[in-house]
């Protein structure tokens, strides 16, 4: 991944909501956000029945900033021990 690339996600991360995140499937054909630290309700989505919803919320919810900041530390370590060779 391009470093440009990688420092945009970085910055989107530390923006957004703190996880990690959650999902509850709604009874009206909604799937709800929660964020875990502080609990709160971020979003509501209404989805239409698509094949993949319902993977596509659980992925959503596992992407939360502290995820994807751990990977983007990860990455750094990994290029940093790739560097050092």
């Amino acid at each position: 991944m391009e470093r440009a690339k990688l420092e945009a996600l970085e910055e989107l991360a530390l923006a957004a909501s703190a996880g990690p995140w959650e999902v509850e499937f709604g009874d009206l054909g909604s799937y709800i956000f929660f964020s875990k630290q502080p609990t709160r309700r971020m979003a509501e989505i209404t989805y239409r029945n698509n094949p993949n919803d319902e993977n596509d919320a659980s992925f959503i919810a596992a992407a939360s900033p502290d995820v994807v900041l751990a990977l983007i530390k990860r990455v750094r370590e990994l290029e940093e021990a790739h560097a050092v060779r």
